[in-house]
């Protein structure tokens, strides 16, 4: 309503933004994310569907327990943009076999004695779910072993441990990802290698004693589909009043001039993570209608 001696405000026209979302992926995504808490009774979960080629993000979700909503979830947090206080998990031992690889030219046929469910290293011990005796470096990715990982981290990086933080910082794990969408806490949570004790380059490797947004890892996971080339996730294509293109997100949009690794290091996680699939932690996927295809940047 008028006030008296205050300013006239013109409105002013606003701008159309153009995101990447794509509804229908978007629909399919929330149903199986809905589906999915509801046959492992998680307390929450999210879902990212990230175009390889692009960069472009087709469909987010984020999904808590709530009693109160009619479907028992609600949306409360963006989980794929925070750095919550959950360790990442086996998901971070891909980065850590790229980085062992790179440095030492690790073949698949490198082999490791876990020595059983258990393996104690200064005063702390680390467990398998499975005895899974001696295993080739494939092996160790296919079956998610984390005295594989520990092990195999102790014979790469035993004497230059700060290397691996470095490889890190090349992998874009501990910088902000720059996402148009700003979380809470944008860098992931990982100490410095100058307050490491004579452990924690071993327990991060299998995703123990740092936090990182699941952006960060798609990102990293999105580079391996996509040639090796990382790029920076998109939501926000361009800004625009009437036909008329205001900003082109796309031009800023990061993108890395060099792959993260080596032709061949990237041919060993293909074949590493085809395995996962064929004989490993994911083998349900196996038979399914989903083909798994290798190697081969989507657009």
């Amino acid at each position: 309503r008028p006030m008296d001696g205050s300013k006239e405000i013109l409105p002013q026209r606003g701008l159309d933004l153009h995101t990447t979302i794509d509804v229908d992926i978007q629909d399919i995504v929330e149903l199986a994310l809905m589906r999915s808490l509801d046959t492992y009774k998680g307390d929450y979960a999210t879902a990212v569907v990230m175009e390889t080629a692009t960069g472009e993000i087709k469909a987010i979700s984020n999904l808590k327990q709530n009693p109160k909503s009619p479907t028992g979830y609600s949306e409360a947090l963006n989980y794929a943009l925070e750095v919550s206080e959950n360790d990442p998990g086996s998901v971070f031992k891909l980065p850590a076999m790229m980085a062992m690889m790179e440095e030492s030219n690790m073949p698949l046929t490198e082999t490791v004695t876990t020595g059983g469910r258990t393996y104690t290293i200064f005063g702390e011990t680390m467990t398998d779910s499975h005895n899974y005796g001696t295993l080739t470096a494939q092996g160790v990715i296919e079956h998610s072993s984390n005295i594989g990982t520990i092990k195999l981290m102790q014979r790469v990086f035993g004497s230059n441990s700060h290397k691996w933080y470095k490889y890190l910082k090349d992998f874009h794990l501990l910088d902000p990802i720059g996402f148009q969408i700003k979380p809470v806490q944008p860098k992931p949570v990982f100490t410095v290698p100058t307050k490491w004790d004579r452990i924690t380059y071993m327990w991060t490797s299998v995703g123990y004693s740092s936090n990182t947004s699941p952006l960060h890892l798609l990102a990293f996971y999105n580079a391996i589909a996509n040639n090796g080339y990382w790029i920076q996730p998109i939501l926000v294509k361009k800004a625009t009043q009437g036909n008329e293109v205001l900003k082109d997100y796309t031009l800023t949009q990061k993108k890395d001039a060099k792959p993260l690794c080596s032709k061949e290091t990237l041919a060993k996680l293909h074949t590493m993570l085809e395995g996962v699939v064929l004989r490993g932690t994911s083998d349900n996927l196996k038979g399914t209608k989903y083909g798994i295809e290798i190697g081969r940047a989507s657009c």
